[in-house]
């Protein structure tokens, strides 16, 4: 019956929503942290894992949805560098 069927319109708010909070997130993050970046070594964390902020930083670019919107060529790209 369609009171028991998952209510589309909600679920594709909450879902919007949810993208749109953690994109901005890793964005305040991304801004709020660009001029403490040490220079890039890929064997070292860019955030200080001791600290609350920069697990947090780090967890919110990872999990940042605008990273799904890269091409293959533009990944393929930047792992080149």
């Amino acid at each position: 019956s369609s009171s028991e069927s998952v209510p589309i319109g909600t679920t594709l708010v909450a879902m919007t929503l949810a993208i749109a909070t953690v994109s901005a997130g890793a964005a305040i993050a991304e801004k709020s942290t660009a001029s403490m970046v040490p220079k890039f070594d890929p064997k070292q964390q860019r955030f200080d894992q001791s600290t609350f902020v920069g697990r947090l930083s780090k967890m919110l670019l990872g999990c940042d949805p605008s990273l799904l919107v890269y091409s293959g060529e533009e990944v393929k790209r930047c792992k080149a560098m």
